[in-house]
């Protein structure tokens, strides 16, 4: 969450208040029921979020009117856009039969074969409703096969809201600890300090601390747990060799590898994994297997999976009401046929021609930063340094927050809809045309930006 900064002290500012005057009313309204009017934290923009009406293709309207291109698409749910007409027609075809009719259906096992076939590393799989649901179920699995208890995260790494996984998503380094031994740090009220015994934080990238802290830890170890690409740090993508290396030691141990492909499932179509040539033992999947409905899933090896089997003596239990619904099954299924192999190299082209257009301008205009991310992944880092994981993406945060901020609000005043941290993300919808406005604006709002930069931050120039 950034600070607020809509003091109506900028040209950037009072532009955001007067185009978006219906939004502040709404949200308004909605403080009275909802705690701060939201009940999403990362939707939360300050001083209001903007309330969207509709969205069609990669283009999102607003209740005032505004017209944004979409690079957020629900935090890189939307890998088709907004409303596809073949995720569109399975839903509705779906409803008359039923929305969801509580008992096995054969889109369920469609689904599932579908994407056991894309992954090499997954035999069998699970459904559920979120990514948190997902983690928190391969986890159990490594818990039960291994009948250890420790699990070993990435600093910075974002698995869902679990106790033990709101654990240094987002710590504050005056408290982390040396950066090769990262102390574990609630990143919320309300985790119970118990949790923190079962959570050993490693440093993302770094092979040596973290061998240190596996082999000293080997015997207590179920799973490590890692996103080949981290979401929430900033689109930080893993070395292939740090990769290679946590396969290596935790086949050593017998502990379970466990890849969070819950965002980068999207960038080939056996994932990350298929890119780096790494084979996890477990996989959890989520945003873009549901068609743009709410979905989870994990799996994996054949024989961790069949502990959650009914068929067998005393399984695991994995229940939800609304696990494997008719609804999102069509949905996702629809979703999955739509998204092959030249859908998915088309939308990383696209995101290749934007990163480098804007790796350009910042640097035509000589302003220090850059853009991580793989493919139709990428975030914009306000930086004096390279960014190879948490603690180098918020190095430089506390001075650049605002002008961060400020970007973001710029970025929106010219039909740019992005998170706050400057997260893109690309659309199939997506032509030359929309890139093509998205550096235009860039450009504008850099320019807009640069008294402010010089006058705050006059790091970020060279």
């Amino acid at each position: 969450m950034g600070k607020p900064v809509l003091t109506g002290e900028t040209e950037i500012e009072r532009e955001y208040l007067s185009r978006t005057e219906k939004s502040r009313i709404l949200d308004e309204t909605a403080c009275l029921y909802l705690p701060g009017g939201s009940t999403r934290s990362t939707t939360d923009t300050r001083p209001y979020p903007i309330y969207m009406e509709m969205g069609r293709g990669c283009f999102l309207a607003d209740v005032d009117g505004n017209e944004y291109i979409d690079f957020m698409n629900n935090f890189t749910v939307l890998i088709l856009g907004h409303a596809h007409p073949r995720v569109n027609n399975a839903i509705s075809k779906q409803m008359e039969k039923g929305v969801i009719l509580g008992a096995p259906s054969q889109s369920q096992y469609e689904l599932a074969q579908c994407l056991c076939e894309r992954v090499d590393s997954v035999d069998r799989i699970r459904f559920c409703n979120t990514g948190t649901e997902a983690v928190m179920f391969a986890l159990r699995a490594a818990r039960s096969i291994t009948g250890r208890n420790k699990v070993v995260k990435m600093e910075g790494g974002f698995h869902g809201t679990t106790e033990q996984m709101e654990i240094s998503v987002s710590p504050d380094l005056s408290q982390a600890g040396p950066a090769d031994a990262p102390v574990p740090l609630p990143d919320t009220g309300g985790i119970s300090p118990g949790v923190l015994q079962d959570v050993l934080i490693a440093p993302f990238n770094n092979i040596e601390a973290t061998e240190r802290i596996i082999r000293g830890n080997r015997e207590e170890i179920a799973a490590v747990i890692i996103e080949p690409v981290m979401g929430a740090a900033g689109m930080i993508p893993a070395q292939r060799s740090f990769l290679e290396f946590l396969r290596e030691i935790t086949d050593q141990y017998e502990i379970i590898l466990i890849f969070d492909e819950i965002i980068s499932f999207r960038l080939a179509t056996g994932g990350a994994q298929q890119l780096y040539g790494v084979r996890p033992d477990l996989t959890t999947f989520g945003k873009i297997i549901g068609g743009g409905l709410p979905i989870g899933a994990f799996g994996g090896r054949e024989d961790i999976m069949d502990i959650f089997s009914p068929k067998r003596e005393n399984p695991l239990h994995h229940s939800g009401t609304f696990n494997g619904n008719a609804l999102t099954m069509a949905a996702g299924l629809a979703a999955m046929e739509e998204v092959q192999e030249s859908l998915i190299s088309g939308i990383n082209q696209t995101g290749d021609r934007l990163r480098t257009g804007i790796e350009e301008i910042m640097h035509r205009k000589g302003i220090k930063g850059q853009l991580t991310g793989v493919g139709s992944l990428m975030n914009l880092h306000l930086s004096t340094r390279p960014v190879t994981d948490v603690r180098t993406a918020r190095a430089d945060r506390d001075s650049t927050l605002p002008i961060n901020d400020l970007l973001c609000l710029a970025l929106r005043n010219r039909g740019i809809y992005t998170p706050a941290r400057i997260m893109l993300c690309i659309s199939s919808p997506m032509t030359g045309k929309e890139i093509h406005r998205a550096l235009e604006a860039f450009d504008d709002s850099l320019d807009q930006l640069r008294p402010l930069i010089e006058k705050s931050c006059p790091e970020l120039l060279y």
